[in-house]
């Protein structure tokens, strides 16, 4: 059982973005180049569709972004102790402050190694431009448009290289065992 994991929020969305903060002004989301393209068409090829994976997106020599598909449309965000995890969301009509117990198991150490720097990650939905995600600078879960949904989320962590696992994470809501599948990154 984990005892210091802090249920950050939820995001809305299918495909989302893990960056550090100085590689988002390099992403436009949705917004078409010259050549008609966006950054999201780009990153179709290289989304993986298995439960609780991660796949990386090396636009540029400089920018690696991974990617994050989630088969509910939502994501459900934890921290703990120099950790972060996300999984495919809930859609239960309570908050999942409450939870009365969490366990996490570890289904394989995946080879994304990721270097944290100005102590902070981000979490968002690719169809967004990433300054559009630096104009809010909270930590926590955000809205970055518009919308009466949740975009987005920015983690503070402890500087370091972290890594990644795919985990499985097993919580008791309202009575019921739930089983869900996601990944951790953790220094």
């Amino acid at each position: 059982m984990i005892n210091d994991l802090t249920y950050l929020g939820s995001l809305l969305g299918r495909v989302f973005l893990i960056s550090k903060t100085e590689n988002l002004n390099e992403w436009n989301g949705n917004e078409e180049n010259l050549n008609g393209e966006s950054d999201y068409d780009l990153i179709s090829n290289f989304i993986s569709y298995e439960e609780g994976d991660l796949s990386i997106f090396n636009k540029s020599i400089n920018l690696s972004l991974l990617i994050y598909f989630s088969m509910s449309s939502k994501v459900e965000i934890f921290s703990k102790t120099n950790s972060l995890i996300l999984c495919d969301g809930l859609y239960f009509n309570n908050s999942l402050n409450n939870l009365r117990q969490i366990k996490l198991k570890l289904i394989e150490e995946l080879e994304f190694k990721t270097r944290i720097e100005n102590n902070e990650l981000v979490i968002f939905d690719a169809a967004i431009e990433g300054k559009r995600v630096l104009e809010n600078t909270n930590e926590g879960v955000f809205k970055i448009i518009n919308d009466d949904f949740n975009s987005g989320s920015l983690i503070n962590l402890t500087n370091g290289i972290y890594s990644t696992k795919r985990i499985e994470v097993n919580i008791i809501f309202d009575n019921q065992e739930v089983s869900l599948k996601g990944i951790e990154i953790s220094l």
